[in-house]
């Protein structure tokens, strides 16, 4: 039981790197394509560390879905851990 907990941590603490990870990339995409003026396409401001551009709603999602399931798996093996150890 104890190896299936700890793959089971293990598999989740790397697919939330990998999803934070996906984010960053995902950003700097955005950031490098995003154009620097609203227009009907181009509509969600972003900043990155001072840089604004303009990109689709859809690549904000699909950014935003990234870095909040990496962030959810994140918590989800905290609550694993502390689980664990509360029943030590």
């Amino acid at each position: 039981m104890k190896l299936f907990v700890g793959g089971v941590k293990l598999s989740i603490f790397a697919l939330a790197g990998v999803c934070h990870f996906r984010a960053i990339i995902l950003m700097r995409e955005y950031i490098r394509q995003g154009s620097e003026f609203s227009d009907s396409v181009h509509t969600v401001l972003v900043n990155s560390h001072g840089m604004y551009r303009y990109i689709s709603e859809s690549d904000f999602q699909n950014y935003q879905f990234c870095d909040r399931l990496g962030t959810f798996l994140i918590v989800v093996m905290i609550v694993l851990v502390f689980i664990e150890q509360s029943r030590r």
